[in-house]
């Protein structure tokens, strides 16, 4: 029972990750009252790609007074106001979280407190140097927060290296959210290493003395000696 609970919560905290996406993928995400329409809409379409039946628990807002505001059937109007300070918020929780991790304190303590946005309303976090984390779980965020929860190590959400989304990491070493990605990075480490900065001079040299030394034309003359 309780690894299935660990699957579960899992696969929601993917679902979140997907959420947090939205914003996470824009160049420049302001904060909820800088945003503009055109801003607004483009999470809003986003969120509406995703089927109902693939939304974190939660996400729903399926009590009353919640200000998700996100009780929507599948052609239904929502808030996009009220859809960007949502997502707005799970991104930059997230981000808070992620940094909390890189926090030397951590090390040194071996627990350390990442504070959440004000949209949490003053809550935090104990991040432990194991990667579990323990939360106080109350208000529209609740259910997102338990399921950080249930993470053997939350240390496995991380940012890719190359563009700015957020994934769940498979292996201890995953530092890009895609195997397209992990090949850029892999290639841009290689030309930052000794090895391929020594290819890239002498790759230098060889054109260099190509286009001063060009190979001798192939005549019909020639060809015949």
């Amino acid at each position: 029972m309780v690894q299935k609970s660990l699957h579960t919560g899992v696969d929601d905290v993917r679902r979140w990750i997907e959420i947090a996406n939205f914003v996470a993928e824009e160049p420049q995400a302001p904060t909820p009252g800088l945003a503009d329409n055109d801003l607004l809409d483009r999470v809003v379409g986003r969120l509406r790609q995703i089927p109902l039946g693939n939304w974190p628990p939660g996400l729903l807002g399926r009590n009353p007074g919640s200000t998700m505001a996100l009780r929507m059937e599948a052609d239904a109007e929502v808030d996009p106001v009220a859809v960007y300070d949502l997502v707005y918020s799970i991104t930059t929780a997230l981000v808070k979280i992620l940094a909390g991790f890189s926090d030397p304190d951590l090390a040194r303590d071996g627990h350390t407190i990442a504070w959440l946005p004000h949209s949490f309303v003053g809550q935090a976090v104990l991040l432990e140097a194991s990667g579990r984390m323990q939360t106080l779980p109350r208000g529209d965020y609740a259910q997102f927060l338990n399921d950080l929860e249930l993470l053997d190590d939350a240390r496995r959400i991380r940012r890719c290296q190359i563009c700015p989304r957020f994934f769940l990491a498979e292996r201890r070493d995953q530092s890009a959210c895609s195997p397209t990605h992990a090949h850029t990075l892999s290639m841009r480490k290689w030309r930052d290493s000794p090895q391929g900065k020594d290819y890239a001079q002498r790759h230098k040299i060889n054109l260099y003395q190509r286009e001063e030394h060009p190979p001798a034309a192939n005549t019909p003359n020639n060809a015949r000696r």
